[in-house]
């Protein structure tokens, strides 16, 4: 009623007086909705409960380190079937569904190829386009509780679902920029929004993760990140699903979340001595780079196993990366060296993801593993497992994926 009478107040006056009023209804406005955006946000922003989390604790200096071979035991590889179809460029996600491994390429081929468990190629998703049904790129890919392909296309602002055949099922339409998401359940989609909506762009404003139902409606945000305006960058995953569990971390806050429907839960703090990158304050990106020269920073590789964490550290030197293994019931961290026995653990690099309880998954290209031919050949004699991996192999195949179970103790 106010709006209207004032409204109807500037018709009757003359022009300066219209100005104003109309200027006076301008701030009225922006008033009112800075008012209902701060609420609003004060209501779905999430605090996290800290009451029960567990400390992964390493000293770089004086750690517990044990040879690979003690650490990781290799299970299985799979080659993945080379044909002229399914050509990889480069495996950007593997995904295990109940009868399919999903193999996403999102630069080069723009494809997602599909394998069943022997490695033999039974199809790809494919469909480049900006018509129905059809997507301009991917930007993340992954599986919807009841199985269905999730493909994200964050250009045209949709979530397509196919199944395991790659069969085009249905489409969900987003209104978020993006660098990855999860679904929940089937209706409840948490999404990765790290460094992509800046400072005072409401609702979202520096914040990492928005939880949307499929609606898009926002049950919660959370995770408010801000360095400075000259500071952009973003940890390589912020974002996990591992054994239907969603974990996260805020942008070098270095703690593991895990994000439920109602809330979110501290799980680990990552106490890295006698010091990580992320323990000292930085606005720009300069400063930040400066501070990595001497100090090694998480940068989002974690595995969260059955009863194991995986987390890797990096740094600009090789003496500032290694691989952490966190035991869940001594409650010990370990560091994994690079000496080892078995000639297969050769090709253990960072894990990609998990398979099974505490199984660790490794993508290497098919040219690294021929440069080891012979010198593998030479030190363990034709053992049944190479003869096995280098059948029909050549640098130009598709890549093999190593299974590594985690044993350490």
């Amino acid at each position: 009623m106010i709006l209207n009478m004032d409204f109807g107040e500037t018709i009757q006056n003359n022009n300066g007086n219209m100005k104003k009023k109309l200027l006076g209804f301008f701030f009225l406005f922006i008033q009112a909705y800075t008012f209902l955006s701060c609420n609003r946000i004060n209501k779905i922003d999430q605090i996290a409960d800290y009451s029960n989390m567990d400390t992964i604790m390493y000293d770089i200096k004086s750690g517990n380190a044990i040879p690979r071979d003690k650490a990781l035991d290799m299970v299985r590889f799979i080659k993945l079937e080379t044909t002229k179809d399914n050509l990889i460029g480069k495996i950007d996600q593997v995904l295990f569904g109940d009868s399919t491994i999903i193999v996403v390429d999102k630069k080069n081929a723009k494809a997602i190829y599909l394998f069943d468990y022997d490695g033999k190629y039974i199809g790809r998703i494919s469909r480049i386009g900006n018509g129905p049904h059809e997507y301009i790129g991917i930007k993340y890919v992954t599986k919807r509780t009841d199985g269905k392909i999730a493909v994200f296309d964050e250009l045209k602002n949709h979530i397509m679902l196919f199944n395991e055949r790659g069969s085009y099922v249905s489409e969900i339409n987003t209104d978020l920029f993006a660098n990855s998401f999860e679904f929940m359940d089937t209706t409840n989609i948490m999404f990765n929004i790290s460094n992509r909506y800046y400072r005072g762009y409401k609702p979202y404003d520096c914040y990492s993760f928005a939880l949307k139902d499929i609606e898009m409606d926002i049950k919660y945000l959370f995770g408010y990140a801000y360095f400075g305006e000259d500071f952009h960058m973003v940890r390589n995953y912020n974002l996990y699903n591992y054994g239907d569990t969603l974990y996260c971390n805020v942008n070098f806050n270095d703690m593991i979340y895990v994000m439920g429907k109602d809330g979110v839960t501290a799980k680990y703090s990552l106490i890295l001595k006698p010091h990580s990158a992320s323990d000292f304050s930085f606005k720009t990106q300069d400063e930040y780079e400066s501070i990595r020269k001497d100090y090694p920073f998480f940068d989002g590789d974690f595995i969260e196993l059955k009863d194991y964490s995986y987390i890797h550290y990096r740094g600009m030197s090789s003496k500032l990366m290694f691989d952490l293994i966190y035991n869940h019931n001594t409650k010990t961290t370990k560091s994994v060296s690079n000496y080892f026995n078995s000639p297969l653990l050769s090709f253990f690099s960072y894990p990609i993801t998990r398979y099974s309880d505490n199984t660790l998954v490794c993508c290497v290209n098919a040219s690294q593993v021929m440069i080891f031919k012979d010198n593998l050949f030479e030190k363990s004699g034709a053992t049944e497992e190479l003869n096995l991996l280098y059948m029909d192999l050549s640098a130009d195949s598709n890549p093999i994926l190593f299974f590594y179970e985690v044993i350490a103790q």
